[in-house]
């Protein structure tokens, strides 16, 4: 909608000015994907004038040496190094418990959730989802 690309281009004036935007922020928000999602379109109401797609690529190239140094691993993301071999799982514990090297699990009555880490989990889950739909929400914006 070409009335709502002055909204758009200012958002992206907004990332602009964070120099070094922290990777973990990039992470959470995945905002590069929104990104390249804008330089996946075909066509963008007012581009001439805002230049969405420069802008974009000049941020992602940006953040994409940060994403490159950052050394610490993606939290959603298992590599395969960690991987048992088995439907791509990690060694780290699981929900029913802990598993061992040997693909055994042993239980412990600390690893069981009580109502209130069950409560921040699922306030975690919520808030990761209204960024979710945030995010694509800009996204198909952005295609209309």
């Amino acid at each position: 909608m070409p009335e709502e690309m002055k909204q758009v281009s200012d958002f992206l004036a907004k990332l602009e000015t964070f120099p070094d935007l922290d990777v973990s922020i990039i992470r959470a928000t995945k905002i590069n994907k929104v990104l390249k999602a804008i330089l996946k379109l075909e066509s963008i109401p007012k581009e001439d004038e805002f230049r969405f797609k420069p802008r974009s690529q000049t941020l992602l190239d940006k953040w994409n040496i940060l994403l490159a140094s950052d050394t610490t691993p993606a939290p959603a993301a298992a590599s395969s190094s960690n991987a048992n071999g088995v439907n791509g799982t990690s060694n780290a514990a699981t929900k029913d418990g802990k598993e061992t090297t040997n693909g055994l699990k042993e239980s412990s009555a600390e690893e069981k959730p009580d109502a209130a880490d069950q409560e921040e989990k699922d306030a975690q889950d919520k808030e990761a989802s209204a960024k979710d739909e945030t995010t694509d929400s800009k996204v198909r914006t952005l295609t209309y």
